[in-house]
């Protein structure tokens, strides 16, 4: 199969997900729309379609390898995290992590944070919690990955001024 060809079931994989999921969740790859294309880096837009299906349902790494390749597989590696982190200890993971992600992983990271900041905060409020120290927090993650997309880190603050406290 050709990577064109795997696009396309990846996208049919996340819709099908995003479809019957319970609850809303974001769809990484819409996260770069306009910044990344197919004539861009198929990968990098193949890696961002199956993020939200493949932290939710958790495929087997084998899977992920043989069925997307290596380099899909290593984009969604660089970025997931173990689901039992809470935020804060997520965004100290990612940040310890920035100064060794090449420019492809930092791209798939700010979006993926771009997707799940309105829902979290979402969760945040509907719970009563106060989300000023993971505002701060997230702001910081992204600040250190802004200077590979410029383009991506202003609209991730742009949607983050759009769910703000």
């Amino acid at each position: 199969m050709n990577d064109r060809e795997l696009l396309r079931i990846a996208r049919f994989y996340a819709e099908s997900f995003l479809e019957i999921a319970r609850e809303p969740l974001p769809d990484i790859a819409d996260c770069l729309a306009g910044i990344v294309g197919e004539e861009d880096d198929i990968g990098l837009l193949t890696a961002a379609t199956l993020y939200t299906p493949v932290i939710h349902l958790m495929p087997s790494e084998d899977f992920i390898a043989k069925t997307y390749g290596k380099d899909v597989f290593n984009l969604l590696m660089e970025t997931t995290y173990d689901p039992g982190l809470n935020l804060a200890r997520r965004h100290r993971a990612i940040k310890a992590r920035v100064r060794d992600m090449d420019a492809r992983t930092k791209i798939l990271q700010l979006a993926v944070l771009r997707g799940y900041a309105p829902l979290e905060l979402s969760l945040m409020r509907s719970a009563g919690i106060n989300a000023r120290d993971y505002v701060q927090s997230l702001e910081s993650v992204a600040a250190s990955l802004r200077d590979t997309c410029p383009a991506l880190y202003d609209q991730f603050l742009e949607d983050l001024d759009n769910v703000a406290l």
